[in-house]
């Protein structure tokens, strides 16, 4: 049963069958099994779902990392999508603010330049919440 962790979590269709559901949570429902999925976790430590369907008797599989299917339906922690962005940069980059890269929540990935990215590799994400150390990184273009 579809049930929501918080009053604020939102679903959106995730594939063209509209079998399956991602949150701005980074949580992925099944329509179809009436569940959510459990992540897999790659060897760089991403979190991604392996989602599939039957066609023409064959199993399809498809894996959907899941910081990039948030940003794609629900933009950033700032609301910025990939269309906003690639009008100012070509690397486009996800930082998991808290350098946890299974915290895949909405307002926790921020849209930031390669760059950008890099540099805030070496800061310490205690100061996450402390706009005059984190956000003051050259090359931020949201």
């Amino acid at each position: 049963m579809l049930e929501v962790i918080a009053s604020d979590e939102k679903f959106d269709v995730l594939d063209k069958n509209h079998e399956y559901l991602i949150s701005n949570y980074g949580r992925c429902y099944s329509v179809k099994r009436n569940m959510f999925l459990k992540p897999n976790i790659n060897s760089s430590g991403y979190a991604r779902f392996d989602i599939g369907k039957i066609a023409n008797g064959k199993r399809e599989r498809k894996q959907i990392f899941i910081h990039i299917a948030v940003v794609e339906h629900f933009g950033d922690k700032f609301g910025n999508t990939f269309e906003n962005a690639k009008k100012y940069i070509d690397k486009i980059n996800i930082d998991h603010r808290n350098a946890n890269r299974l915290d895949n929540r909405q307002s926790n990935l921020q849209l930031v330049s390669f760059k950008c990215n890099q540099q805030r590799k070496y800061i310490d994400k205690s100061e996450i919440d402390n706009p005059d150390v984190y956000d003051n990184i050259d090359d931020i273009f949201f």
